[in-house]
């Protein structure tokens, strides 16, 4: 009983310092060459963040990057030595959002802060192009908590991203946002557009996967309850369909949604099948990947940007569509998709590559999907202007 008191002092006193020192701060001059960025709440070097600061780096802007990290994962992320790490949802943190020109996030902001009229922020949003209902649309799915910063978040944002005229609707409709939308695509699938074989060699040499493996990445988005018991995928099945179609070998890789993270102690493992949760950059692994496999993830998008093949295998869509719900007929998507192991291994046998393409090409058109591949570039024009040319 004390204990729990006492938990709740505790967090009482700090909610009431960060508000204190937010007010505080707020009244602290805005630094112009300053850029914070966040992935995840503190995860590590990756998604569009990454590669908006890529781009800064190339233009050799004289900016101050600061990257938040999770404290007890501080020491693991790498960043290049020009950026700065602060520990996500300390004082530092409140700090730096309180005091820099340009916030970057992908996600919504926990941690608040008292934003000013001089800065900018730009929230690039992690989804490509939404499967699963979001926002308001699965606002009885959501707790009053998450909704509250929802709408306060939404206040604050002066750019959201965008990479299809469907995801720019939704915007405008479900995130409690009246403000701009850059209708560019998101930054961290520019590198989808390039040459990617040296990222292929280097995540090759960073799980150490000899680079004649062909490689399937199952990447499933998560579940309200966390439990990995409906991933029940059969990765020696797999292994063997896809040695005998495609008569060369392969190795499996494992991607938990970054909500779910910490189960990937769950997770079985083998030389062949590999858990890659904790690979700070997705788009590297989706490069790297010949086929991939999710169920309602919207990563499935990204990937096919690539003209690669995707296969949905999704054994508990009543119960997903009761929980969550889906902006499209999934048997309307081009991907093949199965509700069991058996099911799988057909669609993989079966696979035609040029009708995929074709039903890509349809389905691309529909969604009304912009032009990629320089999203990182018009943005870090925007910062440019933004700071005056610094």
């Amino acid at each position: 009983m004390q204990a729990t008191i006492y938990k709740l002092i505790k967090k009482i006193v700090k909610k009431i310092v960060f508000k204190s020192f937010a007010i505080i701060y707020y009244f602290y001059p805005v630094k112009n060459n300053k850029i914070v960025v966040s992935n995840y709440a503190g995860k590590g070097y990756g998604d569009s963040g990454k590669y908006i600061v890529e781009e800064i780096r190339k233009r050799n802007l004289l900016v101050d990057v600061v990257w938040i990290v999770d404290k007890n994962e501080s020491d693991k992320i790498e960043l290049p030595n020009f950026i700065r790490k602060v520990n996500y949802g300390s004082l530092k943190h409140i700090y730096e959002m309180s005091t820099a020109k340009i916030n970057i996030d992908n996600c919504r902001k926990y941690i608040d802060f008292n934003k000013k009229s001089e800065q900018v922020y730009i929230n690039t949003m992690h989804s490509m192009l939404p499967l699963k209902k979001v926002e308001r649309d699965a606002e009885n799915n959501l707790s009053k908590s998450y909704i509250k910063w929802a709408k306060r978040d939404s206040k604050k944002i002066d750019y959201m991203v965008s990479s299809s005229k469907f995801k720019t609707k939704l915007i405008k409709k479900s995130y409690w946002y009246d403000g701009k939308v850059l209708n560019i695509g998101l930054p961290r699938n520019d590198v989808l557009y390039k040459d990617t074989n040296s990222i292929k060699i280097t995540v090759a040499k960073n799980l150490n996967i000899s680079e004649d493996k062909k490689i399937l990445l199952y990447a499933p988005t998560f579940r309200n309850d966390t439990n990995l018991g409906t991933y029940n995928l059969d990765y020696n099945m797999l292994l063997d369909t896809l040695r005998k179609k495609y008569d060369t070998s392969w190795t499996i890789l494992i991607r938990l949604h970054h909500n779910i993270s910490s189960k990937n102690e769950e997770l079985k493992t083998s030389d062949n099948i590999i858990d890659v949760t904790n690979y700070e950059d997705m788009q590297e692994l989706l490069i790297y990947a010949d086929i991939l496999i999710t169920d309602y993830s919207s990563c499935m998008f990204d990937f096919s940007l690539m003209k690669k093949p995707v296969f949905l295998f999704a054994p508990d869509i009543k119960e997903y569509t009761q929980e969550r719900g889906f902006y499209m007929n999934l048997n309307e998507l081009p991907y093949p998709i199965a509700q069991t192991n058996m099911q799988l291994k057909n669609m993989i046998n079966d696979f035609k590559s040029y009708k995929y393409k074709n039903d890509l090409i349809i389905f691309n058109k529909k969604v009304g999907l912009y032009k990629g591949g320089y999203s990182s570039k018009k943005i870090v024009d925007l910062i440019e202007k933004t700071m005056g040319g610094n």
